[in-house]
């Protein structure tokens, strides 16, 4: 199978950063089969989720993956991860209704560069419409510095029936 050769190669010549990172995500697409994970890029990611109190926290490993080339979180990644977060909390209620939201607008403010090991972002509500919500969070580094800042406006939607 030309696939498996080309994986197999590439393994072979690897750098060991390059071998850490198939690795890591061959891991995370086996986590997602096993139901560990939603999504690809969650896995991608290995997104943390938890609900704690009100809240929404995401904590996520900062990767050659996920940093820029001057070896901090890229700006992309951390606008991923907040609004992950965001979009985690607002399904969690929406999805046992039959409903869920996806983002219109997410306006993010980057504060404070960071080469943390990890960094992990925490959404709450600003507004609860029938229709809309308005959601804020930020990111962090592992000594709780806010790095980012956010908010994000999200629309309600029928789920899709499953086909």
């Amino acid at each position: 199978m030309q696939s498996t050769e080309t994986i197999q190669s590439f393994y072979e010549q690897a750098s060991e950063t390059e071998q850490h990172l198939l690795t890591s995500f061959v891991q995370g697409l086996k986590d997602k089969r096993q139901g560990l994970y939603t999504t690809y890029i969650n896995a991608a990611f290995q997104f943390d989720i938890s609900f704690p109190e009100d809240t929404c926290r995401v904590e996520m490993p900062v990767t050659p993956l996920t940093v820029n080339s001057f070896g901090m979180p890229h700006g992309g990644i951390l606008a991923t991860l907040i609004d992950n977060a965001m979009g985690f909390l607002v399904n969690k209620e929406l999805r046992p209704v039959g409903k869920g939201a996806v983002t219109t607008n997410l306006t993010i403010h980057y504060t404070k560069a960071t080469t943390d090991a990890h960094v992990y972002s925490i959404a709450s509500y600003l507004h609860k419409g029938r229709q809309t919500l308005v959601l804020e969070g930020s990111v962090y580094d592992t000594q709780g510095t806010r790095i980012a800042y956010a908010t994000g406006s999200f629309f309600v939607i029928d789920l899709p029936t499953p086909q």
